[in-house]
């Protein structure tokens, strides 16, 4: 239902006084019928449309305004300025336009202005079809890990890399400067990177600064990291920090397999149950991002942080950026000739009862192999039955107008429009050119008498055999030469 208003009664009053003016002769020529048909509306207290007030009257007001006559007084500017509600009108359909919100007097929805005057003046156009978004090829899209994780910086991630896939970019650039952070949101976060993989999105991790901990974790399942010369890449390992009260020191309790993520460890009953706990969440990290990186636990190192360069030679990263790779940060799109690399190992796909799955084992990738070759063959089987087939249905439809074909011959035959001597060479025409069309030839050929020649005393005639439509056409040839010289008086 449409949102309209109810003028008050200061501008029906205008409205009145100027219907009365208009009533007087007063108006001039320039009135339109619709303008005195509205005015009328508004005084007998009728509501009007939102498009009209929010829209095409404030446009009424603010144009004519500059054109006020000096002597305003009974001129038929007055008269129209009046019909349009005069200065109250005015006020009123501004007041309706700078309002925050409408609510409509009928159904009582409340709405902004601006979507009010949008839905009555331009909803036909904000709903035509719009062309789609084409993006380059190698456009990117951009994820962040930057500074210490916490949970709403991996949330920030998944809708950067949500966006990234709605928006269709084929390449997710993930652009890390961060020690790490809390564990809470590392797995999602690799999990939406992993659907966005499985749905062609070629990704990239590029380390400008540090990829430590939690944020190596995260980018360890990239199809490609890429370092720049001076990042810091490592930090594998798990801490809980406690924070004792009433005390000035703080508690920390560091996974075993990296000692080296801090310094000194403190024992303590409490301290050896938390230190299984801790225990059991670095070997799900180490071995995601060992499987994730495709190298051995060892290479990861016992979490210290090492050099791009001894990063590289870990496996910890794929190379050392060159300034070839300058359109990863500074924007742009990815070259259409950038060699893309091929990782075989797997990425993390979902977690089920607690614990990691991957997206694909290399057991199940030899699997998939096998089936898709198992695949190929039947699609090559399926590809010579359809061959077969089709050969025998060419086969038949050739059987079938051969057939139709010596049908036609043998009664042009039989009519004596051709000898039987041509059968087969008139029954390959047929089947080569149309029997449509050999029909029409057939039917234009004239039959040929069969003449016979006495023989001993009238005895049996031998029949003559046709003449061909050759040696008719030259015999029609000789009769004309012959009549045109018999009319010459016998000469050439």
């Amino acid at each position: 239902m449409p949102l309209r208003r109810t003028a008050s009664e200061s501008v029906r009053s205008a409205v009145r006084r100027g219907l009365a003016m208009y009533d007087e002769g007063k108006g001039g020529d320039g009135l339109k019928p619709e303008t005195v048909r509205r005015a009328r509306s508004i005084e007998a207290g009728e509501a009007q449309s939102i498009e009209w007030l929010t829209v095409e009257a404030p446009a009424w007001f603010a144009r004519h305004d500059g054109t006020r006559p000096e002597d305003v007084e009974g001129s038929p500017w007055q008269v129209a300025w009046l019909l349009w509600g005069g200065d109250p009108g005015r006020r009123w359909v501004e007041r309706l336009k700078e309002t925050d919100m409408r609510r409509d007097e009928d159904t009582g929805a409340s709405m902004a202005p601006a979507e009010l005057a949008v839905l009555a003046g331009h909803a036909r156009a904000l709903s035509a079809p719009r062309p789609a978004r084409v993006l380059p090829d190698g456009a990117v899209g951009s994820m962040h890990l930057e500074g210490g994780l916490y949970p709403y910086d991996y949330d920030r991630a998944r809708y950067e890399t949500a966006t990234a896939m709605a928006e269709r970019h084929p390449v997710l650039i993930i652009h890390v400067d961060s020690p790490g952070g809390y564990v809470s949101g590392v797995v999602e976060t690799r999990r939406a990177i992993a659907r966005a993989q499985a749905a062609g999105v070629y990704v990239v991790a590029y380390v400008y600064g540090t990829a430590a901990s939690a944020a190596l974790w995260v980018i360890s399942g990239a199809d490609e990291i890429v370092a720049s010369p001076t990042a810091q890449v490592g930090g594998v390992g798990v801490v809980v920090t406690l924070y004792v009260e009433d005390a000035e020191h703080v508690v920390e309790v560091v996974s075993t397999q990296t000692p080296s993520k801090r310094a000194s460890v403190d024992d303590g009953d409490y301290l050896a149950a938390l230190q299984r706990r801790v225990d059991a969440l670095a070997e799900v990290m180490l071995d995601d991002i060992a499987r994730g990186r495709g190298v051995s636990r060892e290479a990861l190192g016992d979490g210290s942080v090492y050099s791009a360069q001894d990063a590289v030679e870990r496996g910890l990263v794929d190379r050392i950026a060159t300034d070839a790779d300058d359109w990863m940060f500074m924007g742009g799109r990815m070259p259409l000739d950038y060699p893309r690399a091929v990782r075989t190992a797997p990425a993390l796909a979902s977690l089920a009862g607690g614990t990691m799955e991957a997206l694909v084992t290399e057991q199940e990738a030899a699997a998939m192999t096998a089936r898709n070759e198992e695949l190929a063959r039947e699609v090559e089987r399926l590809k010579g039955a359809l061959s077969a087939d089709a050969e025998r249905a060419n086969a038949a439809e050739l059987a079938l107008r051969t057939r139709d074909a010596e049908a036609i011959v043998d009664g042009a035959i039989r009519e004596t429009r051709i000898p039987q001597a041509s059968r087969g060479s008139w029954v390959e025409r047929a089947v080569r050119i149309g029997l449509d069309d050999v029909r029409a030839m057939l039917s234009d050929m004239v039959p040929q008498a069969q003449v016979g020649s006495a023989t001993g005393h009238g005895g049996a005639a031998e029949p003559t055999p046709p003449k061909t439509a050759r040696e008719l056409e030259i015999a029609r040839a000789n009769d004309m030469l012959a009549q045109v010289r018999a009319a010459n008086g016998g000469h050439r």
